[in-house]
């Protein structure tokens, strides 16, 4: 009987991913899909349901709630890993997510499995990067980040291999200046002397410390040390909230010039000067006493106008401000690479060796020094 009614059955679309089956006992619809799980198949009398049906699958699909054949895919999982590394304190969360975002996420890759995912399509969209109108720097960003994703997915036992290893961005940006910008000692000192506010003292330790924004605005009344022999602050976290700084490690940072006068000055003044002091341990709050973000003080474009600096000047300019004063000597003895290194907590000297030709400074400094002595 099974037999006989499968000759008389007919086959024909009812629409994308639902076939209709007439037959002697009327006509179905069957919806089929295939997942990490297996392929699947399911029947309804009703071609409503059937579209129905199939459309919450294509939901689910795209949500990464059901793993797409092959296993699960890289919207999903991406998703995942960085839920982890958030839950884990990992620093830069919102910045990782924007960069999934809109470079990963967007492409057609998204909804590919993880395993389908290999060395040349890795290939293929570094290219793809360097079509976009990004700095480098972002794209080296967005490759590491896809990088520790399947990094990740090798360790979960989701894939064989980490399709970006060895994968590198090519080129470099083409400049014909820095992308940065340093002050001079006097326009440090301008600047300090020409804002009307206490504010005037956080720039300071800013401009002297070469404390990322986020380590200034996570650091703490108890990590600050003003009667040590020699005055410090302990940079324990990177951002408020207690979060880790760049490099996982706590360092402490010696206060110098006009940055230890502008320590204590605040701390004297802190408590007027903030509502409500005593909510909040952080030594630079706003003014309602709540954490900063990640942003420059709201005036600091105007200040910088006051002081006659007219130039692009970021908040993140006065940690190479500060590091390009140490190795220049403006604040007495020129500090060498490997100090200024322990200094602004880099990993890597590599990283401090930008600097280096700050030195050229320092160096003809003191050969007019030495000249003057032999003339």
């Amino acid at each position: 009987m099974k037999a006989k009614d499968a000759k008389t059955r007919e086959f024909s679309a009812a629409g994308p991913g639902v076939q209709r089956i007439s037959g002697p006992n009327g006509t179905r619809y069957r919806i089929r899909f295939a997942t990490a799980a297996g392929r699947k198949s399911l029947t309804t009398s009703s071609l409503d349901e059937a579209l129905r049906i199939r459309n919450a699958v294509l939901v689910e699909l795209a949500a990464g709630n059901m793993a797409a054949a092959g296993g699960i895919t890289i919207r999903a999982y991406s998703q995942e890993i960085l839920d982890r590394r958030e839950a884990n304190g990992y620093r830069n969360g919102r910045t990782d997510r924007g960069r999934i975002k809109k470079y990963v996420l967007r492409t057609h890759y998204a909804d590919w499995p993880l395993r389908a995912f290999s060395r040349k399509h890795a290939v293929r969209w570094v290219r793809w990067l360097g079509t976009h109108p990004i700095k480098r720097q972002t794209r080296i960003h967005c490759v590491n980040m896809m990088r520790v994703i399947f990094g990740e997915a090798l360790n979960d036992g989701l894939v064989d291999e980490n399709p970006l290893v060895g994968v590198r961005v090519q080129g470099a940006d083409p400049r014909t200046e820095s992308t940065w910008t340093v002050l001079s000692l006097p326009e440090q000192l301008r600047l300090v002397s020409g804002i009307d506010t206490p504010e005037k003292w956080i720039v300071a330790v800013a401009e002297t410390s070469g404390l990322r924004q986020g380590e200034l605005w996570g650091l703490e009344l108890s990590d600050v040390h003003l009667d040590a022999d020699v005055p410090y602050i302990t940079v324990r976290y990177g951002a408020p909230g207690r979060k880790p700084t760049k490099s996982g490690s706590i360092r402490d940072v010696p206060l110098i010039g006009i940055g230890l006068e502008g320590m204590r000055e605040w701390m004297a003044i802190r408590d007027q000067w903030c509502h409500r002091p005593r909510l909040t341990e952080l030594v630079f709050p706003l003014q309602k006493g709540s954490a900063r973000d990640r942003k420059a003080p709201r005036n600091f474009r105007r200040w910088l106008s006051d002081a006659g600096i007219h130039r692009r000047v970021r908040w993140h300019d006065l940690r190479h401000t500060a590091a390009s004063s140490l190795i220049s000597g403006d604040w007495g003895r020129a500090w060498s690479l490997e100090e200024v290194r322990e200094m602004l907590g880099h990993a890597d000297i590599r990283t401090t060796q930008r600097y280096a030709h700050f030195a050229r400074k320092a160096l003809f400094r003191a050969a007019e020094e030495t000249n003057a002595i032999h003339t």
